[in-house]
């Protein structure tokens, strides 16, 4: 079950699957960009510097680690992951600061961001996009209690990798294995030591025991009443035991 989840085990832990819940329901690359950038918001806006908390500094790793994978190697991430998100991220950025020109370093950037998708959102202007929907993830996370909101945050990431790592195919661990290793990978051995589910595994589990009518509530063919004809070179005593074992 861990494994299937990227996030939300630890949101509804933490009872904030609710408001915060929708970020998640969404595919898994967009959710991907929406962290990233509502994390970075979140450090800027609050003025936290991950450098004294070991949490927040977690958290900024495995955030620009996801990420870069998403960017560089995006089948890695999980199959059918769209390095276009990104592109489509930074256009809407560039668009919120159409204007600026004075330079400016990471966390001015991240305030402009931020009090352009605030400013938006007080004239009741359309915020939908990633960087807007990025804006009002963090806004949700600003309600949450400050003592454990990197704990939230970092359990969520730790989700998120452990999901991107069980579905990664195994040759990709096995190419990045030349060209320096992914730190993927050893999430994946990591996870497969411990006697999770794999990738391959999990494409040749059946999600239903059963699939007979009886199983699906319409009884078995003897107590519908259904005619039964019997397979070729078989007498009827015998359809019994093929129909109902």
């Amino acid at each position: 079950m861990f494994n299937d989840t990227r996030g939300e085990w630890t949101l509804a832990r933490n009872r904030c699957l609710p408001q915060l819940g929708w970020s998640l329901n969404r595919p898994f690359d967009e959710s991907i960009v929406l962290w990233h950038l509502a994390t970075d918001l979140y450090v800027h806006h609050t003025c936290t510097s991950p450098d004294d908390d070991v949490s927040a500094r977690r958290c900024k790793v495995m955030s620009n680690y996801m990420v870069h994978l998403l960017s560089h190697n995006p089948e890695m991430l999980m199959p059918g992951s769209r390095k276009r998100l990104l592109e489509i991220a930074y256009e809407e950025i560039e668009v919120l600061l159409e204007g600026e020109t004075t330079p400016m370093d990471e966390k001015e950037l991240t305030e402009r961001v931020y009090e352009k998708c605030e400013s938006a959102a007080s004239l009741s202007q359309d915020t939908a996009s990633l960087v807007g929907d990025a804006w009002e993830l963090a806004q949700s996370l600003l309600s949450v209690d400050e003592t454990k909101i990197w704990e939230l945050i970092q359990g969520v990431w730790v989700e998120m990798l452990c999901f991107s790592a069980s579905r990664c195919r195994g040759y990709l661990h096995a190419e990045a294995l030349g060209t320096g290793v992914e730190f993927l990978s050893y999430v994946w051995i990591l996870l497969a030591y411990t006697g999770m589910e794999t990738f391959a595994e999990k494409l040749q589990r059946r999600e239903c025991n059963s699939f007979d009518d009886e199983s699906l509530g319409f009884g078995s063919a003897r107590e519908r009443g259904d005619a039964v004809t019997p397979l070729a070179g078989q007498s009827e005593g015998a359809v019994d035991i093929v129909l109902e074992p």
